[in-house]
């Protein structure tokens, strides 16, 4: 009997440390945010986000789509503000397809058909029903914030022992405007690790039509004294609903490379 009553007390002594713990937690997670608000997240995440001009890695992508997924692998290379060039080969090792992506234009090379794309930006964003641009594009790559959009209509809370940035209509900076004056992220929320102030997932939402896109970042590791999520998993809702996981590895910094990107005499233009 005493045994007996020897657990039970020994129990709520453990609950309630932890439930003090807990409380605890909480308070040192809010305090800096009751007294400063958006502004000290939005202060720690630019000092925490990645730095670079020249970003390049290999990676591994698994598409998974109606229950059936396909894995590639390949290489990458941003040129920030400036370029992405992406090379994909599957398993055998021979290049599949290339891309070069810029703020205005995408274009792409199927050397399995022997055919190639060259469009505007836009064409990504009406084959995939979604609101992008470069700017939404790189910073979904690196796990950055966006770097010239508002700031100021975020609201800060904690969700799950993390720090969340809440947004809606969040609008591109009029001086960063070009041809697409509608481009709009209506519905953001950014969630962010206390230790580390990097980015753990990125929610953009457009409510009215229920698309989404997800971006969730783990396995965190140094690239040149750096924390970089070396995977992320990325999930789209549009007119479908697909997940992509991309896989890093060999990243290089500030390191200097070349996008090759030549349209072959004889390939044919996609229709």
């Amino acid at each position: 009997m005493k045994r007996k009553k020897y657990i039970i007390i020994a129990f709520l002594a453990m609950l309630t440390i932890s439930n003090i713990s807990c409380i605890q937690q909480r308070r040192l997670l809010r305090k800096p945010i009751k007294e400063q608000g958006a502004d000290y997240l939005f202060e720690q995440l630019k000092k925490n986000e990645l730095k670079y001009n020249l970003f390049s890695s290999k990676i591994t992508v698994t598409v998974i789509e109606n229950k059936s997924s396909n894995t590639f692998y390949g290489n990458i290379r941003l040129k920030r503000d400036t370029a992405l060039w992406l090379s994909i080969t599957p398993a055998v090792g021979i290049e599949m397809m290339r891309v070069l992506i810029t703020p205005d234009s995408l274009k792409l090379i199927n050397r399995l058909k022997q055919t190639y794309l060259s469009d505007k930006f836009d064409y990504i964003n009406t084959l995939l029903n979604t609101d992008l641009d470069f700017d939404v594009l790189q910073s979904f790559i690196v796990g950055n914030d966006l770097s010239y959009y508002e700031n100021d209509k975020f609201k800060a809370a904690i969700e799950n022992k993390k720090y969340t940035l809440t947004t809606v209509g969040r609008r591109k900076i009029k001086k960063f405007i070009k041809d697409n004056e509608n481009l709009k992220v209506m519905l953001q929320k950014i969630f962010i690790n206390p230790e580390t102030f990097k980015i753990e997932k990125i929610a953009i939402n457009e409510i009215n039509d229920k698309r989404k896109i997800d971006a969730k970042y783990s396995q965190f590791s140094d690239v040149n004294n750096q924390k970089f999520a070396y995977h992320v998993e990325y999930e789209m809702i549009a007119d479908k609903k697909f997940n992509m996981l991309i896989d890093y590895t060999k990243i290089q910094i500030d390191k200097p490379f070349e996008m090759p990107f030549n349209i072959p005499e004889k390939y044919t233009k996609m229709e």
